[in-house]
């Protein structure tokens, strides 16, 4: 699943944000999910995050983005952030709620935990295989 997650969609979301016709492709913005391009070849290591803020040049054009990741906050330009199709805003967050009950999962079907078993063979598979 990875291999394919990797190159199909990852690669596709390159290609939609590299290919803006001479100009400045689509600028994302605040609460925007991002990929952040990284040194390491490896795309599904690279981070995931938020933007938080736009940053401007002195022509007032978007040029970067600050992106909040699980380690903090990074600044980035806009060619190293390759957008996601989600976006999240502040507002639609909700607290949680101290007195709700603390969630008990039921117990996994016969079913599930004999597919659960076949994906752990399969993914093993794939990964002796490459």
């Amino acid at each position: 699943m990875w291999k394919r997650w990797t190159r199909e969609y990852v690669r596709s979301l390159r290609e939609r944000h590299v290919n803006g016709g001479g100009h400045q492709a689509s600028v994302p913005r605040k609460g925007s999910a991002m990929i952040i391009q990284d040194d390491n070849k490896n795309r599904k290591t690279w981070k995931l995050g938020i933007v938080v803020d736009m940053i401007k040049g002195k022509d007032d054009v978007v040029r970067g983005a600050k992106v909040k990741t699980a380690n903090g906050v990074l600044e980035r330009a806009i060619q190293q952030l390759y957008p996601l199709e989600l976006t999240c805003d502040d507002n639609h967050f909700q607290k949680p709620n101290p007195q709700a009950p603390t969630f008990v999962p039921r117990a996994m079907r016969d079913a599930a935990a004999a597919a659960s078993l076949r994906i752990e063979q399969q993914a093993e598979e794939d990964i002796r295989e490459t």
